[in-house]
Formats: C-alpha cells, structure tokens, sequence
C-alpha cells in the first residue's frame, strides 16, 4: 500500500459526517421537547393565574402546530427542520410578543437562543438576516411604545413569565451543551487526524530513504529526468560518472553537467 493509498484510506468516512449529523438531529429532538414543555407549562401556569384567555391558547396552537411540522421535516432535512422551527418560532415569539408585554415580556429571551441556533446551523445569511430582524423588531416596539403609538397590554402573571424563561434557559443550556460537544469532537479529530499524518510523513521520508540506501548500492548508474532533461533523482554510480556527489546535481539539466560528446552519444536513445 503507498503512503498515498493509506492516506485515503485514512480520511474521515461518511460515519464522521453521520455523527454530525445526529447530533444535530438530537439537538432539534431536544429544542422540540423543551417547546412543548413550554407550551404545557405556559398553559398550566396561565390557567391557574386565571389569565388563559383566546390570544394566549391561539399563541400556544400556533407553536404546537409549529413544532410537529418542523419534526415531520426532521427526517427529510435538518436544515428544512431547523428553518420551518427558526422561522415559525421567530413569527410565534414576535407575535405574541406583540400582543401581550412588548419589550417587558418575557419571550425575548427566545431571540437569543434563535439567533445561536440559526448561525450554528442554517449559515451566515441566515444569521444576519435573523438577527437584523429580531434587532428592528424590538426597537420599533420600544420605540412605538415611547412615542405612545404601541401600548402593550399588561405584563404576564408571574407563573407565566417563569415557566417561560425556564424553557428558554433549558433550550439556551442544551445548544451550548451540544455546540461543546461538537467543537470537542471536531478537535479531537483533528489531533487524530493530525497524528495520523505525521507518522505518514514519517513513512513516507524513511521509505524515500530506504529506496536512495537501495539504488546508492547498485551498481548501475540509475537516473530519473523530467520532461525539460532537468534531474529528478540519480544514484551515487551515476553522480561518479561525471564526478560529482548526487546532491550536486539534483534540479540541473542534463546539459549543465554532461560533456557534448556525452550528449550526441545519447541523443539518439533520449
């Protein structure tokens, strides 16, 4: 097998790409998880302040409805998935932070957690446009609010605003957790990758070796030249034959070193 046969075989496999894969797709698995406990805990919580009202339980529809078509995509496509949910999750927060608190509400603590997860996986475009989005929408709330043009209605009831901003810190805690994996994972290939192409190196230079040990004690004059009659590789007998040391004439042409009696004597066999 030749160092670059072992090379390749050496490469990550599609298994290493398969574990991305995965991994992203537990993730979603977990956001989908913590969005409904979200909804289930919201709705609890709002009926026991007595504050489950038609916007609230229309808001809460809109996200359950959100989180079964971005895992019925799950199966076809992360990316589908992760935009049906960034998208959906980013008009559902907006809107009802819209209706209820505005700039006071709680659902704001969703942005940054959409924004992670938009850049992680979905890219760079993405990212800015979300983020650019979510940063307008919370300044023309502020602002029309400040102007009096916007009057949010009154702030949640407590239970509401905890169960919320719980989900958010557990979605916000399994992002990081998996983004650490996954940056520890990709080192830890790297090193090994990294290892494994440093023994081929060594290898490769102590099979170079072997070969010049070899071809320096035969008796032949052996010699390698390129297509513009520049030396490639020539083996002590051969450097004896002009009288020099093989190192000397390694990248010189056949002309620089060879008498033009030697040259019409070998012509014909060029």
């Amino acid at each position: 097998i030749t160092p670059t046969q072992q090379l390749m075989n050496n490469t990550p496999q599609v298994s290493d790409f398969g574990d991305e894969t995965a991994t992203y797709t537990r993730l979603i698995q977990r956001v989908l998880i913590i969005l409904l406990f979200i909804c289930g805990s919201t709705v609890i919580a709002a009926a026991l302040s007595h504050a489950l009202n038609f916007s609230r339980v229309l808001t809460i529809s809109a996200l359950l409805l959100i989180a079964s078509l971005s895992y019925s995509q799950l199966s076809h496509s992360i990316r589908r998935s992760t935009q049906v949910l960034v998208l959906g999750l980013w008009l559902g927060v907006s809107a009802s932070t819209f209706i209820f608190a505005g700039v006071h509400s709680a659902n704001l603590l969703t942005y940054p957690f959409l924004i992670a997860l938009t850049g992680w996986i979905l890219g760079r475009r993405w990212l800015l446009a979300v983020t650019a989005i979510s940063v307008l929408f919370i300044l023309a709330l502020g602002l029309g609010e400040l102007t009096g043009v916007y009057h949010p209605a009154a702030r949640a009831p407590v239970l509401v605003v905890v169960s919320t901003v719980i989900g958010n810190l557990l979605a916000i805690g399994f992002l990081t957790q998996t983004a650490y994996r996954s940056l520890t994972h990709q080192r830890d290939h790297a090193i090994a990758l990294s290892a494994q192409l440093a023994m081929q190196n060594h290898n490769l230079v102590q099979s170079k070796r072997d070969l010049r040990l070899i071809l320096d004690h035969v008796p032949a004059a052996v010699a390698s030249l390129d297509a513009e009659a520049v030396l490639r590789f020539g083996n002590a007998r051969y450097a004896e034959l002009f009288g020099a040391q093989a190192e000397d004439l390694l990248a010189k042409k056949i002309t620089d070193y060879m008498s033009p009696q030697g040259l019409e004597f070998m012509t014909p066999y060029w």
